[in-house]
Formats: structure tokens, C-alpha cells, sequence
């Protein structure tokens, strides 16, 4: 049973991830806090929680505050950041911070437990792995991908890390949609990803 921690501060986003992860029938919210002040209060008795989903906007401080606190504090809980604003505005920076992975909230249900099961690193409840070298950021790295890519397909793989979409990058780039679209494909092929959040969890990684 994954044991998981939510520090969320509006209660129909608690209410509603306890429902989904519970549905699921092998993971337990275990402690669900509103702000990061009684968090840290309880801190302590959370040491073996296998997943903190952290909201980046709550009162007081903010969840990049928290990663901070947390890093400081030598945490070994991976930490999920679940947040309204677009990966192109904190997810470098929560990476940086130590957040494993970085969703926005209109994510569907397929892709938060998708998520959550590669950062915790368990298959499915029929035991398959969801977890592949392709959608493996460390064997992204390790296999050198940036290398692999042309220069058209590393400034469509830059936009798209940073949350621009087909139709906007063509018009930057003086392209077709249709285009942009060519070289999406070929870029996710040959680092290994396999959709959208793939791209932005690896794109994470590089210091830009």
C-alpha cells in the first residue's frame, strides 16, 4: 500500500485526489494538510510516507518554499507537484528543488496515477511495470539524447519544455503546424518519450 501525503490547501482538491487515489485499492492518504505551517508541525510522524503531492499556491509558504525546507532537512520522501500554473513557470524550478515529477490539475486521472506509480517506482494492481527506459528520465540522460537531435528538433523540444504548443511554435519558428507536429514525433522517439509529460519531465532536468 502506497502510503501518500497531500499538502493542498483547497479542500475539494483534497477531497477529490483521496477519492482517486483510493479507488485505486493500493494507495492510502495517510495525512492531508491545508497549509505548510501545520505540515511541518506534524513533520516528524510522516517520515514514512512513500509520496508527498505538494500544491505550489498556498498560504504562508509557497511549495517551492517547502522543497526548500524540506532539501534543508536531508527529506527522502519523493514530493509530486501538483499545481494550476504551467510547467514552463516552476517545473525547472521544482525539479531543481527535488520534486520528482510536476502535473498541472487539469491532468487526467490516467496521467496522476500514471505519475505517481513511476515515482514511486511500483507497476500496476495486475503487477506490470509502468515504468520503461523510455519514460526513464535517468536513461534519458544517460544515453545523451540531446545529442541525438537535430537543431530544428532541440528549439521544438525547448518550446514544447517550455509549455508552448504546435501552433505557437510554428509561428515562432516560421513553420507549418503540420511541421512542428514531423518533428515532435521524431524528437519523442529518439529520447524515449512516449507523451507530453514524458518531454516536460525530462526537459526538467536540463539547465537550459
Amino acid at each position: 500500500m502506497v502510503k501518500v501525503v497531500l499538502l493542498e490547501d483547497q479542500i475539494i482538491a483534497r477531497v477529490g485526489l483521496r477519492s482517486i487515489l483510493h479507488e485505486c485499492g493500493d494507495m492510502l492518504v495517510v495525512a492531508e494538510f491545508a497549509n505548510p505551517s501545520e505540515f511541518f508541525l506534524h513533520y516528524g510522524k510522516l517520515l514514512d510516507a512513500q509520496l508527498l503531492i505538494l500544491d505550489i499556491s498556498m498560504p504562508g509558504m509557497s511549495g517551492l518554499d517547502v522543497l526548500k525546507e524540506l532539501g534543508k532537512r536531508n527529506c527522502t520522501i519523493p514530493v509530486l507537484v501538483l499545481s494550476i500554473y504551467p510547467s514552463r513557470l516552476y517545473g525547472k524550478q521544482a525539479g531543481d528543488l527535488g520534486a520528482k515529477g510536476y502535473l498541472t490539475k487539469d491532468c487526467s486521472r490516467e496521467e496522476l496515477i500514471a505519475e505517481i506509480r513511476r515515482i514511486v517506482g511500483i507497476g500496476d494492481q495486475n503487477g506490470k511495470q509502468i515504468q520503461t527506459p523510455g519514460t526513464d528520465i535517468a536513461y534519458a540522460m544517460e544515453s545523451g539524447f540531446l545529442e541525438k537531435l537535430s537543431v530544428r528538433e532541440r528549439e521544438v523540444f525547448h518550446a514544447l519544455c517550455g509549455g508552448q504548443t504546435c501552433k505557437e511554435i510554428a509561428y515562432d519558428l516560421g513553420l507549418s503546424v503540420k511541421s512542428v507536429t514531423t518533428y515532435k514525433s521524431r524528437l519523442m522517439k529518439k529520447i524515449g518519450a512516449v507523451s507530453l509529460n514524458d518531454i516536460l519531465r525530462i526537459g526538467m532536468t536540463i539547465d537550459w
